[in-house]
């Protein structure tokens, strides 16, 4: 009766399945952790950089250091949100509907921007509509019955 430890799953309950969606929605919560990472350092480098250059822009510099904090601060919620999505975690599922309302703005603002300005690129109107899609798709896939009801408190 004594069980392994390879046979427990040390990310969640054992009695749960993980479905495609699951996966897919931890997974992008991951890369969009990754990314928000990168872009945060990209524009640390960029500040870095040009300080020695416009040294008396100062306002300038507190925005890019309040952006830079903010994108390290969601991409902090972007990872607990796939950790406790993959563990099946009710603060991960509403972690993950929130990320995708505000990811749908983001979409929406980007289909607003071309039809305020329709001589911009047609990707960027692409783009928006597909971040849209996705959000929600997401949100309403997190609100099924099913769903809902794998996760725990």
């Amino acid at each position: 009766m004594d069980e392994s430890h390879s046979d427990r799953d040390p990310l969640g309950p054992v009695s749960h399945t993980r479905p495609v969606g699951i996966i897919a929605l931890t997974l992008l919560a991951w890369v969009d952790c990754a990314l928000l990472i990168t872009l945060a350092a990209l524009l640390a480098i960029s500040y870095w950089r040009d300080r020695k250059e416009n040294p008396q822009d100062l306002s300038a510099y507190l925005g890019l250091t309040i952006t830079d904090l903010s994108l390290l601060t969601l991409a902090t919620i972007s990872a607990v949100a796939g950790f406790d999505l993959f563990r099946f975690k009710k603060r991960g599922r509403s972690l993950a509907i929130v990320a995708m309302i505000f990811m749908g703005f983001f979409g929406l603002m980007a289909i607003v921007l071309e039809i305020l300005d329709p001589g911009r690129e047609a990707a960027i109107t692409w783009l928006g509509a597909s971040i849209c899609l996705l959000s929600i798709s997401s949100i309403l896939y997190l609100h099924s019955a099913n769903v809902r009801g794998k996760f725990t408190a």
